[in-house]
């Protein structure tokens, strides 16, 4: 059970690192736990690389440090920190501003800028494939 507990956020935090947009209310959290059990975690090391420094990939990839809210802002890895009672709403009207654009372009766009974000994963999941633990 505790397993399923330190693996909850580092799952959370894995979807928002896939998604185009990352807020986060003010309280809140993230962490990459997985070395805390012993788990390699190649795939979580290249998407958080591809938002912030090396020194934060070591705090969370190596360390398994939890980064708050402002610190993931500073470091990249939020585009904004919201307070709570704000969340709801202040999603909605980003995602209103989003579907303003035409899709087609937004599409074509998204797929040139992540690229090199998914030979990375490709390369993380070879990578995880090859050394897992027996």
């Amino acid at each position: 059970q505790w397993a399923l507990k330190l693996l909850v956020p580092t799952v959370g935090a894995m979807l928002a690192l896939a998604c185009d947009e990352i807020l986060m209310a003010g309280m809140a959290w993230l962490s990459y736990s997985e070395i805390t059990l012993g788990l390699p975690s190649p795939m979580g090391a290249a998407m958080i690389a591809h938002r912030a420094p090396r020194q934060i990939v070591q705090r969370l990839v190596q360390l398994g440090q939890r980064l708050s809210a402002q610190d993931a802002l500073l470091a990249g890895l939020a585009d904004q920190v919201v307070a709570p009672a704000d969340l709801k709403a202040y999603c909605a009207a980003r995602a209103g501003d989003c579907a303003a654009h035409a899709g087609h372009a937004y599409a074509v766009n998204k797929r040139w800028m992540n690229r090199e974000l998914k030979r990375d994963l490709a390369d993380a999941a070879n990578a995880a494939t090859a050394n897992q633990h027996p």
